[in-house]
């Protein structure tokens, strides 16, 4: 089956000649290119802050896949509590899932969902990481 042009595109863009072409078109309209691109970002910003509900949303439901009524069933089925150290939540909690499915797993505080992410999910680098813990300790 013939490749669609973006997927053509894409894959000349991943080649080291598709990268130097990049380069060499961004150098030389560096200028217009970031007139555009802080204009966007800008733009993306102030709708972001207008509509906050909205965005929150549209996240929700085009990384995860939930609506945000479901993320509040969750938040409240756990007792506003992290999954893993069940300490209340202060801010808005992390929608936690796995990477490789994209299945949703629970809420989780901020500090929870970054030592899950470092260890990529990685059950032995967790269990190394205690061991080393109580060995210290």
């Amino acid at each position: 089956m013939a490749l669609s042009h973006y997927e053509r595109q894409k894959k000349y863009m991943a080649t080291e000649k598709g990268k130097a072409t990049r380069v060499k078109y961004m150098s030389a309209h560096k200028k217009s290119y970031k007139y555009h691109y802080e204009g966007y970002t800008e733009g993306k910003k102030k709708w972001k802050r207008e509509n906050k509900l909205k965005a929150n949303k549209w996240n929700l439901f085009n990384k995860y896949k939930i609506t945000l009524e479901q993320w509040e069933q969750m938040r409240v089925s756990q007792g506003n509590k992290c999954a893993v150290c069940e300490k209340e939540f202060i801010k808005t909690p992390h929608v936690d899932h796995n990477h490789e499915t994209g299945c949703v797993r629970q809420l989780l505080c901020a500090n929870c969902n970054i030592l899950l992410g470092l260890s990529h999910d990685n059950v032995v680098i967790l269990e190394k990481a205690i061991a080393y813990l109580k060995k210290w300790s």
